[in-house]
C-alpha cells in the first residue's frame, strides 16, 4: 500500500507486508481516534500504524518484553 515508505520493509517474526497494507487501509478508511495494539516487537508496524492514521489519533502499543519495548522506546 504505501512502498516508498521507510517503515515498508520486512522484518521475520513481525507481521506479513501484506497483513500490515491490510490494515493500514483499513485505518485510512476508518480515521479511528483512538487504537490499541498488543505486541510491539520492532515497532515496525506500530511505526505504519501510526503514520496511516493521520495526526488526530492516538495509537496505544503494549509490549510484555522488556527488551522489546525498550528497542520500540528509541
Amino acid at each position: 500500500m504505501f512502498p516508498d515508505h521507510p517503515y515498508a520493509d520486512w522484518l521475520a517474526g513481525s507481521c506479513e507486508p501484506w497483513t500490515v497494507d491490510i490494515i493500514c487501509a483499513l485505518i485510512r478508511a476508518k480515521s479511528p481516534e483512538h487504537m490499541l495494539e498488543t505486541g510491539t516487537f520492532e515497532a515496525k508496524t506500530t511505526k505504519r500504524m501510526h503514520w496511516a492514521s493521520g495526526e488526530g489519533s492516538t495509537l496505544v502499543s503494549l509490549e510484555s518484553y522488556k527488551e522489546h519495548w525498550e528497542y520500540a522506546s528509541t
